[in-house]
């Protein structure tokens, strides 16, 4: 699942459709599900379309009973595959979970209009609306790191919200069947990123360079992240051998916490890069701040984020040595 996932943000087809083949012969309603958040998660204002007709298969057991299901699913993987990205619901989502500047306990006891009238003031700065508005839907149920876990209130106020405000129905469907299929908070992200693509006069395609990314067995190598017991290990060897990157833990920097700044920044160079992605009114600035604040809260002064980030991308070829190796240690053990 990770490699699918990888695969599609690198726009690399030819895996996305194998693995969505594999991993449907293992689990065909999970592999269906994860192609869903890989659609609001690193896709969304890239192809609309794309993501609404992934939330509509996943609700549709019919449909897929009417077809040939494996190759619907490696349909929808090879098109999320050659859509552009676009990560900005999810940059609002962390800039939100991890900003310091919102009080998230104080904001979690007002009433949901109160909350609603935040996320609508255009006055206020956009990451504490996100934040009153994912509030608004209750974090209990739509859970993130530091957001109020005993916040439990319906989130109809919340769709009764996009509604007044005008949100265009494809949208409103994205986020009701991402509530309800998925589960996840992303869906109270479609709310503000309507608003940037009104702002904007023209969406900008940019294309990152993805870094050469070798294959381990079958898989990419970015597949064994932090999400897997390879990777984990993998890592943990590379942040305890490699001098380039070992130099900026000091004395206040706990194991753990080096650990966390160093699986985000191998996300940031390699395994959350997209191939090609749409830039739009504030989604730039946004997924800055979110990356300040997600590696803020490691602990990494603000000043060490880039070199950081650097000094781990010039040693990826020795990070995926090191994931070779683990992983061959593992198949010789069974």
């Amino acid at each position: 699942m990770s490699c699918l996932q990888k695969a599609v943000r690198f726009g690399d087809v030819a895996m996305a459709r194998f693995c969505a083949s594999v991993a449907f012969d293992m689990d065909p309603k999970y592999v269906l599900r994860r192609l869903g958040i890989v659609a609001v998660e690193d896709v969304a204002a890239g192809d609309p379309f794309a993501v609404l007709a992934v939330l509509a298969v996943i609700g549709s057991s019919g449909f897929r009973k009417s077809c040939d299901e494996r190759r619907l699913i490696i349909f929808l993987a090879e098109m999320l595959a050659e859509a552009h990205g676009d990560r900005n619901m999810t940059d609002l989502l962390n800039a939100a979970d991890f900003d310091a500047t919102s009080p998230k306990q104080e904001w979690a006891k007002l009433p949901s209009a109160k909350l609603g009238e935040i996320a609508v003031n255009k006055d206020v700065e956009l990451v504490q609306r996100s934040v009153a508005i994912w509030l608004m839907a209750g974090t209990k149920k739509y859970w993130g790191h530091t957001m109020p876990t005993g916040n439990d209130r319906p989130a109809t106020p919340v769709f009764r919200l996009m509604v007044e405000q005008g949100l265009p129905r494809a949208f409103l469907y994205g986020a009701a069947k991402t509530a309800s299929r998925l589960n996840e908070a992303f869906w109270v992200s479609f709310y503000l990123m309507n608003e940037q693509l009104l702002a904007t006069k023209t969406v900008e395609v940019i294309a990152d360079k993805v870094p050469e990314v070798p294959r381990i067995g079958k898989l990419l190598g970015a597949a064994y992240d932090m999400h897997t017991r390879e990777g984990k290990e993998a890592l943990r060897r590379f942040g305890g051998s490699c001098k380039a990157i070992k130099q900026f833990r000091d004395s206040t920097f706990s194991w753990q916490a080096y650990m966390t700044a160093l699986h985000e920044a191998v996300f940031y160079v390699e395994g959350g890069v997209l191939k090609t992605r749409v830039a739009y009114a504030g989604s730039e600035e946004m997924r800055d701040l979110s990356w300040r604040n997600i590696m803020s809260r490691t602990g990494l002064p603000e000043p060490e984020h880039q070199p950081f980030f650097q000094a781990v991308a010039e040693n990826l070829d020795y990070l995926n040595k090191l994931r070779a190796e683990v992983l061959w240690e593992r198949l010789n053990k069974k």
